[in-house]
């Protein structure tokens, strides 16, 4: 059974744990150590909001652009997942940075955009289980032919991985005449409802 995705955040919920972007006007250490996770005092970085994550709360990134490479190892439980979100879908961007989700369950990851990223936005390895993806962005992932893809599933045991009501684009690459790799890179197990692929070029857009 598939549970509903919860797109609602509540700004009081003492669940949630918030980030900001490290240029924000109210942004502390590099680190993102200065901040406590609350509304009025997030974090400045994601990893330190990852850390303090457990089944059932939300990190919630605040609109603005994040840079840089991340590993994610978190899970949640099959009731109780752990959410990843944009506190306003389209307001939050990941430039140029790849996520990299290490063995990872019950992970519900939502309403931001990755841009920019030159070998790939999001890499899902290992024995992942029930993660979804939804309502994400992706514009100029792996735009160089080196790459695998903008998205990638691999390694043993992953499965029941879900992407859905995501958006894949090229720009840049395609103003220039660029060979790109393909958009998604799976193995079995994965599905793909509702999702929209924009690509000028004959690489394949789901492998």
């Amino acid at each position: 059974m598939t549970i509903a995705i919860d797109t609602h955040i509540d700004a009081d919920d003492p669940r949630n744990l918030w980030v900001s972007p490290d240029d924000a006007d109210d942004a502390g250490g590099p680190d993102g150590s200065d901040g406590i996770g609350t509304y009025e005092r997030p974090f400045t970085a994601i990893q330190p909001a990852l850390e303090k994550a457990g089944p059932g709360q939300r990190v919630v990134l605040l609109p603005g652009t994040y840079r840089g490479d991340l590993t994610i190892e978190v899970s949640g439980s099959e009731n109780a997942p752990v959410y990843i979100a944009a506190y306003k879908p389209g307001e939050t961007v990941i430039d140029g940075g790849c996520w990299y989700f290490y063995d990872t369950s019950d992970l519900v990851v939502s309403g931001m955009t990755f841009k920019n990223a030159r070998h790939g936005s999001i890499y899902v390895i290992g024995e992942c289980l029930r993660n979804r993806f939804h309502s994400i962005n992706f514009v100029d992932g792996a735009a160089e032919g080196s790459a695998s893809c903008a998205l990638f599933f691999g390694g043993a045991g992953g499965r029941f991985n879900i992407v859905e009501d995501c958006v894949f684009s090229r720009v840049a690459a395609a103003a220039l005449g660029a060979r790109a790799a393909p958009l998604i890179q799976k193995r079995t197990r994965y599905f793909f409802p509702e999702c929209r692929l924009w690509a000028s070029w004959s690489p394949a857009a789901v492998m």
